[in-house]
């Protein structure tokens, strides 16, 4: 099993697009060209997905060094939510209407559930899509669709899957929570001290998200034991929104607007490296091990 490891250090600001903190740790800031935001939404090794706003905006794909467009073929507009190796998901609009789509790098096969006016997915694990209508949550596996309702609760709204295991909001007890579905058992997640816990990515154990005390936001990475905030350094609000392996992504935003963040582990030492001190930050760091 992998585990994620957080201890707090304090770090030199760079006052750049990238902040080093340890060898083994790495921030980067990923603006995508010709937009004034940038929002990254999913993670699978070296590949991030997400959505750029404004005129120069729109779905993509980024490799880390290629930006690529991604647009269902006659639609009127593309919402790209999850990756998972070579297939990608989320949900186009075609006359007022949305339906879910999978793209795996060639062929575009939109989804919509019989008897749906909106069909949305949101991430994709080996076989299993989740998904929302305007009425139901469901997990898609290529054939049947089957319902996830949670006993008690409503307004039940899944975000992420890893193999048996679904995160995302549920209504329950007079107050919206995270919940952890494993196929079986219904576990509700709340962030200590937290009015609202809103998970966004699963892999494996770990879970990221972000939650609210009282009007203030946090984002969060839980391993099923600790809770761990997650602050970009010098943002004023931080989401995390998906995890692989030695990855989290997210945006976060500041004065200037909104902006993508990959944060890595095992970042290999720099033979050289001069640092420009702007500022002192505390920070968070997280490493991989198994057992």
């Amino acid at each position: 099993m992998k585990k994620f490891i957080f201890v707090c250090v304090v770090f030199l600001s760079l006052g750049v697009d990238v902040g080093i903190l340890r060898a083994d740790m790495l921030w980067t800031t990923v603006n995508k060209p010709g937009a004034t935001g940038t929002k990254l939404y999913g993670v699978s090794g070296d590949n991030v997905v997400g959505i750029g706003t404004g005129s120069g905006g729109g779905s993509f794909l980024y490799d880390g060094t290629t930006w690529t467009t991604l647009s269902v073929p006659g639609e009127t507009s593309t919402n790209v939510t999850g990756i998972e190796g070579n297939n990608i998901v989320g949900f186009a609009y075609l006359n007022g209407f949305q339906n879910g789509f999978i793209y795996d790098g060639v062929s575009w096969i939109t989804v919509s559930k019989p008897g749906a006016a909106n069909t949305r997915f949101y991430d994709i694990s080996g076989n299993n899509i989740i998904a929302t209508t305007d009425s139901q949550a469901l997990i898609y596996d290529g054939i049947a669709w089957n319902a996830l309702s949670a006993p008690g609760a409503i307004n039940v709204t899944p975000k992420s899957i890893s193999g048996s295991n679904v995160v995302g909001t549920y209504y329950l007890s007079g107050g919206y929570h995270g919940f952890l579905y494993d196929g079986t058992t219904w576990t509700t997640l709340d962030a200590p001290g937290a009015t609202s816990t809103t998970p966004m990515g699963i892999c494996d154990n770990d879970i990221v998200g972000y939650y609210l005390v009282g009007t203030t936001q946090y984002g969060f990475f839980y391993d099923g034991t600790t809770w761990t905030n997650i602050s970009v350094p010098g943002a004023t609000k931080t989401y995390p929104y998906a995890v692989d392996d030695n990855k989290i992504v997210g945006y976060y935003t500041d004065p200037t607007g909104s902006h993508g963040f990959i944060l890595t582990t095992s970042v290999p030492e720099p033979s050289t490296l001069i640092l420009l001190v702007t500022a002192l930050t505390t920070g968070v760091l997280f490493h991989r091990r198994k057992q």
